[in-house]
């Protein structure tokens, strides 16, 4: 990217994007088989697009990333012109250096009426046939992911690594097309909830409250964690979780002889959920089954904090079905008959548990056979397993077809992990948006990714602005978090400040006082996930990394969306 073409992106003034390749060798056209655009650097034309700072990749994007990440990107136009969405037309993205910028492509307005006409037929019988639909595509995907990791565990060439290569690729765009064909419809089904509500009185800002939610893989994931942490507890190991952390309390219960069949328990716990990882789609991040410290880290913070997590959910559970028979109570029989209809719509039709539960089959499941493969064909080839995921598709693949030898990359993979790392430390200098803001917004961008970042209130720098996600008021010390490696230096009553979270940062929010995030929209994981357990939550407020500080303490107001800084560590 060159800097005429970054200043014209920065568009608004505020920033100046530096200019970065993704990383040393990429080479267009070669490193990645991608459509043209779908995933690129800034360049003339961008500054029309208002994009955001994607808060999936707080780490940044390694190489074997790009392609996948590109993949998301086409899947998502596939899914919005096949149903079609009125006002969106897919996601695109845009590197600088491996941080990624996301956007939605508009759609020109002349077409926005036709094609929600054309779309409303499919909306209005989806909910009918979702489950359905749904359960049978998981299952065939669970069986495709299967079947890779099978074949990879016992492929033992590079011949035979390039071809499951190719296949694992084409699973995880399968996976995706998937995501976005279901998202797509379930965000149209909330969206015709919100309009109703609004009809009907029911506030703006509590119509997200009352959505229908249920028990997900992610749930039931936390709560084996939980058990397994009460076992701890019961079994006296409480001094190991205590004194040792991360690979060190890993070696600790597997050595020590009081912990041989809860660590032997632990172990079927990793085998039976273990295919997952931290971060979605993120290649460069290991599964449980791969770091089993990670989840193990999990279960030592609820060790330390003790207590049931599961009873807050429970008790947010509660008050809402007593908010929902309040909001029933005060309408009159024509609004509750109309309200009825559409929440039902909803519960067939439901986006907060689906949103929750696809991760274990897609966000965090669908791009480990392709980090397997990396890391082997790096190990067969002469290198690391983990300089795997510093190699570009294009190198695996022709590693595998003989094109390359180990010794035409291991410079570059040296490079590139320097220019990682360097990256990652630059990332809290980067602006939140850049380019045009546009009326248009795509309910993907809008619902999950966020609309804009925030900023300090115009009252003052000690109070900040975002959407309301979960309500409550709350005090606490703030405690920042760029990844869910991180989670372990929350205590119980922190505010947790972050980019946003994941289903692997669930665990925590039975420990929080508030969640602050500088993204998201309020059909997120952070805003689901506060919901569901009664946590104040503000999103959006994209200055909060940058003007808070570790200990500050902060008073959080989760329904007007606001934040104050009562004082300074």
């Amino acid at each position: 990217m060159n800097v005429s073409a970054t200043a014209a992106v920065a568009g608004l003034g505020a920033h100046e994007l530096p200019p970065a390749a993704p990383f040393p060798g990429f080479r267009e056209g070669e490193s990645v088989a991608l459509p043209a655009g779908v995933l690129a650097t800034f360049g003339p034309g961008d500054e029309q697009l208002r994009w955001r700072l994607d808060f999936h990749y707080p780490r940044g994007i390694v190489p074997l990333g790009h392609e996948l990440l590109g993949r998301v990107n086409r899947a998502s136009q596939e899914a919005a012109e096949a149903l079609p969405v009125a006002t969106g037309r897919g996601l695109v993205g845009r590197l600088v250096g491996p941080h990624l910028y996301t956007a939605g492509i508009p759609v020109d307005e002349q077409r926005v009426a036709s094609r929600a006409a054309a779309s409303s037929a499919e909306i209005a019988s989806y909910p009918d046939r979702f489950l359905d639909e749904w359960t049978t595509a998981a299952t065939v995907l669970g069986s495709a992911h299967r079947n890779l990791d099978g074949q990879i565990q016992t492929a033992d060439d590079l011949r035979t690594l390039g071809a499951l290569f190719r296949r694992a690729n084409t699973v995880f765009a399968e996976a995706w097309r998937l995501h976005f064909d279901v998202m797509y419809r379930l965000l149209a089904v909330t969206a015709s909830f919100r309009t109703v509500c609004a009809a009907v009185g029911i506030p703006p800002d509590e119509v997200s409250r009352l959505l229908p939610s249920g028990d997900t893989t992610v749930r039931r994931t936390d709560r084996r964690l939980w058990r397994l942490s009460r076992a701890a507890t019961e079994e006296g190991l409480t001094d190991l979780f205590r004194e040792h952390t991360g690979a060190r309390l890993l070696a600790a219960v597997r050595s020590d002889p009081r912990a041989t069949a809860w660590f032997a328990s632990f172990e079927q716990f990793v085998d039976r959920f273990g295919t997952r990882s931290d971060q979605v789609a993120d290649v460069g991040t290991p599964s449980w089954l791969e770091a089993p410290e990670r989840p193990l880290q999990l279960v030592r913070q609820m060790v330390l904090d003790g207590g049931d997590p599961t009873r807050a959910a429970e008790a947010q559970s509660r008050r809402q079905a007593d908010r929902l028979a309040e909001l029933r109570a005060r309408m009159s029989p024509r609004n509750r008959g109309a309200f009825e209809r559409s929440y039902a719509w909803c519960q067939r039709g439901n986006f907060t548990w689906w949103n929750e539960e696809h991760n274990t089959h897609i966000g965090l499941r669908a791009h480990l056979p392709v980090r397997a493969i990396g890391r082997a064909v790096a190990a067969a080839s002469g290198g690391r397993p983990d300089d795997g995921v510093l190699l570009y598709a294009g190198e695996v693949r022709a590693l595998c077809d003989g094109d390359l030898g180990w010794a035409d990359v291991s410079g570059l993979v040296v490079e590139r992990a320097e220019h990682l790392a360097a990256w990652r430390q630059r990332r809290g200098a980067l602006p939140g948006a850049v380019g045009t803001v546009s009326g248009q917004v795509d309910p993907l961008m809008a619902e999950i990714i966020g609309v804009e970042p925030g900023a300090p209130a115009p009252s003052g720098p000690e109070l900040l602005q975002g959407i309301p996600a979960s309500a409550g008021i709350a005090r606490g010390p703030v405690r920042r978090l760029s990844d869910a490696g991180q989670l372990d230096l929350l205590a119980p009553g922190d505010v947790l400040v972050c980019e946003a979270t994941s289903p692997s940062w669930t665990p925590v929010f039975p420990r929080l006082a508030a969640c602050l995030c500088d993204s998201g929209g309020v059909l997120t994981h952070a805003a689901i996930a506060c919901r569901e357990y009664g946590v104040p939550c503000v999103l959006g407020l994209g200055v909060a990394m940058q003007t808070l500080q570790d200990g500050d303490l902060v008073e959080v107001d989760g329904r007007a969306g606001t934040v104050t800084v009562l004082r300074r560590a």
